[in-house]
């Protein structure tokens, strides 16, 4: 969810659908406290309009696709980009939110097709990373607990309440 605090959830599903949904009191940092976009992750899972298969543009229209047919299509172009242009070739850039596994797996998986390109940062992130490269020589960070060490925090840009609950709750 674009944050630090890779959030625990207890989730209560009976017949197929949610009917409790609340944050891990055993959370080392939230503590059982769900931000809002936390909560509303709910609504997304069973918002009509949310995509539940894979869509191909087809004629200018998107049509459903199954996941072999999409798969097949993706594997047979990056085989034809190695093959004509070599791994570096491929860009490989993600900038989701999420910070678990899933959010890294398609590192190995590039790693494993024999290395490709990897941008440092991100599309939001640039301008700060080079910022922290020009003033301290690379790119510098703390651990959440750390900000009970400081005697000013300087919140530029964010709503900690909605979007650091780290920093908030600190």
């Amino acid at each position: 969810m674009d944050c630090c605090d890779l959030c625990r959830f207890i989730v209560t599903v009976e017949k197929g659908r949610i009917t409790k949904f609340e944050g891990d009191p055993h959370h080392p940092v939230t503590k059982g406290f769900t931000c809002k976009k936390g909560k509303d992750l709910v609504q997304r899972m069973v918002h009509p309009d949310r995509i539940r298969h894979p869509l191909m543009k087809k004629n200018g229209r998107f049509v459903k696709a199954t996941y072999e047919e999409v798969f097949q299509i993706i594997a047979d172009k990056l085989v034809s980009i190695k093959q004509e242009f070599g791994t570096k070739a491929i860009l490989n850039y993600t900038s989701d939110g999420y910070g678990g596994i899933k959010n890294r797996i398609q590192n190995i998986f590039f790693n494993c097709f024999g290395g490709v390109t990897q941008p440092q940062g991100s599309l939001c992130w640039g301008a700060g990373i080079a910022a922290q490269q020009y003033d301290f020589g690379s790119s510098k960070g703390h651990f959440p607990d750390d900000v009970l060490n400081a005697d000013t925090i300087l919140v530029w840009g964010r709503n900690p309440k909605y979007t650091s609950i780290h920093l908030y709750i600190a």
